[in-house]
């Protein structure tokens, strides 16, 4: 099973021994005049100076790759895997064995932050945009406490999108593909005052019918439809001063991919089916305003100043049954609105001492509204049926911070780096629950409150071997905010929502590394090896609603720790002028150290040394690029990426029946270039139909002539399309 990525780790693991071949001499190795520029540390610099686990990925890396959206690029990122089961707007995200939260509960927030030109995503369902006008993205692993603050224990991904340019420009792509998808997109650019003003307005529309079909009412599910843009304005009254303004929009209105029943309750045969009496409707619509001065100084200081306002509203059904009858259907709604302000100073205060510092508020608040309706069925007991049941309030955060981080050179060709960061921060609820009889209790309208203060440091030392070649110490922290689990409760011994509060959580990392980018250009590498050790873990125990069937909620407390060991390499290797070669392996032993739950009652349950769950051990890919130009104006290329993600546990028992099986795709594309401005390529992702699980679990509903049943949802299957661009 793991014969690829073994062989894949051989190459990454002999690379460093072939750039070593070439000495220390500079001239030798040859630095690139190419490099890739990142922001990851909020300043500009070459990828292979910044000392920590980063991958980064540009506008043409995702042309080439053809994707539509920002977890279309996880599998080009070690470590880093999409567990969405073809959710798009829902995706539960896992860094180093580290996961995200996929639940729209009010009271939690993600481990992972997603940030857009500088701006955090403050809810999961914000996460997984389109990339219809993205420069680059950049995914940054381990804890990122320093400099991104709280929710990005797990790590960070932020997206750069395009800015406006003061020369007229722009792109327009058309995309025709399998279940009649389509989509059309566009970009313009360019100057209102010379010098001065440029604003640059860029869309995307896209649908797609579902690939799955509901054989109660013969409808397709798993379906797009999206429509979105952003327009920026960029002015710039001196050669010190510039002031970006951006606003963006988003909806998508979405029928969600549902299980399959393959024995029991509602059991179909065949593949790609479901069975489900509710409309598994998905929508959400995101919109943003954002305005960033830079303001240059004399002094080679830059003082950098981001507000932004942002509002993401939810919209979900979901049938807890998993079936044709009416038993019980639920809903959940949120809509949450967020303003942020950053103050940033950053500069160099001589050769050897430069630094970042700023200031940084954040104030949420998110309405959530989550309900459940017993069918008028004969199923359903007579004291349940009609009855509606619902949790409804609000969720507050607020918080207060401040972060200097500095490299300094104290040697020639090391550089000690300290970063810090302090954080205030208070969250309130209010929030009421209207319950069912026998079932699940009626909480009065309360109010509760809590704050917390953290610290998060980080120490790093970098030692420079050659000018684009370094080896790299760190040691970081990270926090995930508490909260409570605003699910619907249905313990009679849950009286008052403060017993539904839990707290932080914290991850603490340790990480060696070496990157280099040499032979200008010809080969690039990257490897660091990790452990994290992960406290206060915010776990859930799931219980059954009425004692059985597939109804499940969770008590949440701050249970267990962890630790996690792995590494991580990126190789690229041209060869040849016309041909790259970039592999990619991550490795990732994500374990419970210490968790015992005696939530059940009488003998506690010990999870020690269990994997944690949505965990994979083994990443890896494989890609080759080949461009070959047939004359002056035409060229021919193609492109073939192999993919593998290692199988993985779903629940905290490592239960061998709620295990998911390893997966390997191969995607591929070809496509011509002419004047370098118009471009036809054909794409296939999963070229060889290759359906595995992505989620495997029980369902149905302890009630008489509705019983449980078995469930299984499969990878995305094969699809094709054929772009269509234009630069001019």
């Amino acid at each position: 099973m793991h014969k690829f990525p073994f062989f894949l780790g051989a190459i990454l693991i002999s690379t460093p021994s072939f750039a070593q071949e070439f000495g220390s001499n500079s001239s030798e190795l040859e630095a690139n005049d190419d490099a890739i520029v990142v922001t990851a540390r909020k300043r500009n610099e070459r990828i292979v100076d910044v000392p920590l686990s980063i991958s980064a990925l540009g506008a043409s890396d995702i042309e080439e790759k053809a994707s539509l959206r920002l977890l279309d690029l996880a599998n080009s990122v070690p470590n880093l895997v999409n567990i969405s089961n073809g959710n798009d707007s829902l995706s539960l995200i896992v860094v180093r064995g580290v996961a995200s939260q996929s639940r729209v509960n009010a009271g939690f927030d993600s481990g992972v932050g997603v940030y857009v030109d500088g701006v955090v995503q403050g809810k999961l369902y914000s996460f997984n945009q389109e990339l219809f006008d993205t420069e680059r993205v950049e995914f940054l692993r381990g804890p990122q406490g320093t400099l991104f603050g709280r929710n990005s224990i797990a790590g960070a991904i932020s997206i750069t999108t395009r800015k406006p340019q003061f020369e007229f420009g722009g792109d327009a792509t058309a995309q025709l593909g399998s279940y009649d998808e389509r989509r059309i997109s566009g970009f313009l650019t360019g100057p209102v005052v010379n010098e001065k003003l440029a604003v640059s307005i860029g869309g995307f529309r896209t649908t797609r019918r579902g690939y799955i079909t509901n054989v109660f009412d013969g409808r397709d599910i798993g379906n797009i439809d999206s429509v979105g843009g952003r327009i920026k304005a960029l002015w710039r009254p001196n050669g010190n001063v510039s002031v970006l303004l951006s606003a963006d929009y988003t909806y998508e209105d979405q029928l969600s991919p549902a299980p399959q029943p393959i024995s029991g309750y509602g059991a179909v045969t065949g593949r790609y089916k479901t069975n489900t009496n509710l409309a598994p409707i998905a929508k959400r619509e995101l919109f943003g305003v954002s305005g960033q001065i830079d303001w240059t100084t004399s002094a080679d200081l830059t003082l950098t100043s981001i507000t932004a306002f942002r509002t993401a509203s939810s919209l979900r059904n979901n049938d807890p049954d998993l079936g044709p009858l009416q038993v019980v259907d639920s809903q959940k709604k949120q809509d949450q609105w967020q303003f942020s302000q950053e103050l940033r100073l950053a500069g160099n205060l001589n050769p050897e001492l430069s630094f970042v510092s700023g200031l940084y508020y954040f104030k949420q608040e998110v309405d959530g509204y989550a309900a459940s309706t017993f069918g008028n069925i004969s199923n359903v007991p007579a004291f349940l049926r009609g009855l509606n049941g619902f949790t409804s309030g609000t969720v507050g955060s607020e918080s207060f911070a401040g972060f200097l981080n500095a490299d300094w050179e104290a040697l020639p060709r090391l550089t000690l780096t300290l970063g810090a960061r302090l954080t205030y921060e208070r969250q309130t609820l209010d929030f009421l629950q209207q319950g069912f009889p026998f079932v699940a209790p009626s909480l009065p309208r309360e109010t509760d409150a809590g704050s917390d203060t953290d610290f998060s440091p980080l120490v790093t030392l970098r030692y420079k071997l050659a000018p684009s070649v370094s080896v790299y110490a760190t040691a970081s922290r990270g926090y995930k905010s508490g909260g409570w689990n605003l699910d619907n409760v249905t313990s009679f011994s849950i009286t008052s929502f403060k017993q539904l509060r839990f707290n932080r959580e914290q991850l603490t990392n340790y990480e060696v590394g070496l990157k280099g980018d040499v032979l200008n250009g010809g080969l690039g590498f990257a490897f660091s090896a990790f452990q994290q050790n992960y406290g206060d873990i915010q776990t859930a125990k799931l219980v059954p609603v009425l004692g059985g069937g597939g109804a499940l909620v969770a008590i949440v407390s701050n249970a267990a720790s962890a630790r996690i060991r792995g590494f991580e390499g990126e190789v690229s290797v041209r060869p040849f002028r016309p041909f790259t070669v970039v592999g990619t392996l991550g490795y990732a032993d994500a374990r419970f150290k210490d968790y015992r739950d005696a939530t059940a009652g009488g003998t506690p349950l010990v999870y020690d040394g269990n994997r944690i769950p949505n965990s994979p051990e083994l990443t890896a890919s494989l890609t080759g690029i080949l461009r070959v130009p047939v004359d002056e104006r035409l060229s021919l290329g193609g492109r073939v990426q192999y993919s593998y993600v290692d199988g993985y546990f779903q629940d905290r028992d490592n239960s061998a029946a709620l295990r998911i099986p390893s997966r390997d795709t191969v995607d591929m594309s070809i496509e011509a270039e002419l004047d370098e401005k118009f471009r036809l390529a054909f794409n296939v992702s999963n070229v060889f139909n290759n359906q595995v699980p992505v989620f495997v679990g029980p369902g149905g509903f302890g009630f008489p002539g509705v019983g449980a049943n078995q469930n299984l949802q499969l990878s995305l299957p094969r699809m094709w399309n054929v772009r269509g661009s234009m630069k001019f």
